[in-house]
């Protein structure tokens, strides 16, 4: 709060009754006025920033219980799976479709177990925290967590939150991969929201760069309990 002399127009400190530079008095008597607007313009702005937050928090709290993420899917068998087998099986596949006509074919069977500690090795190039797969009755479901933040608004930091997007689908003609719905966190997906997540996990898969060569040449899909089978046949000679 300064005192304004009315001469000169310099802002001197409460408390000088005189001006520090041309020495005219000053005048106090609407001190006290202005100290009373200035105090209630700051309550009025205390108040409004106080109703300001429970609407941001209700809103922050409503988005976090629609993507509040679901676990990753457990293992089927108790124990942990062999990343090393999946390693080795995609290996062999990447060899068998990158060979001449007139190659062999091969059909690896793996575990709900073996793919899904392959891919919680994938994470750390994929940026995101956890990927879970679920097979039974030749049906799929990926399931993905990651996080987005943290937010800053105005003066208050919302930490970085987690939550988890999946794909479900099925396999068609024991080939062809058929997305059948989405989800983001326990919100259902529709449409092209399907779509969209779709892709964005199938970028996540081909962080290896094995998988794109093995399902260019992959001429079968087989997904029992808990079980993946892929045909890998390499080109024919005419």
């Amino acid at each position: 709060m300064k005192t304004v002399c009315h001469k000169c127009g310099v802002a001197n400190d409460l408390g000088h009754l005189f001006c520090v530079s041309c020495a005219t008095k000053l005048e106090l008597s609407n001190i006290g006025e202005d100290i009373e607007r200035d105090g209630a313009a700051s309550q009025r702005r205390a108040v409004l920033k106080i109703l300001w937050i429970p609407p941001v928090a209700i809103i922050v709290a409503l988005v976090a219980i629609i993507v509040w993420p679901q676990r990753p899917y457990a293992s089927i068998s108790g124990q942990p799976g062999s990343r090393t087998r999946v390693d080795e099986m995609f290996t062999v596949l990447h060899r068998y479709a990158q060979r001449p006509s007139g190659s062999i074919r091969t059909r690896p069977a793996l575990t709900q177990d073996d793919l899904n500690a392959w891919l919680a090795s994938q994470c750390p190039a994929a940026g995101v925290h956890s990927i879970t797969l679920s097979m039974a009755n030749n049906g799929y479901s990926v399931r993905v967590i990651d996080s987005v933040g943290p937010f800053k608004i105005r003066d208050y930091t919302i930490p970085a939150l987690k939550y988890s997007y999946e794909i479900a689908g099925t396999i068609e003609d024991g080939l062809t991969i058929h997305s059948t719905g989405g989800k983001i966190g326990h919100f259902p997906l529709f449409g092209p929201a399907v779509t969209k997540l779709d892709q964005r996990i199938g970028k996540i898969l081909a962080t290896d760069q094995r998988i794109l060569p093995v399902l260019e040449k992959t001429t079968r899909i087989q997904i029992d309990d808990g079980t993946l089978e892929i045909t890998v046949t390499a080109a024919q000679g005419n």
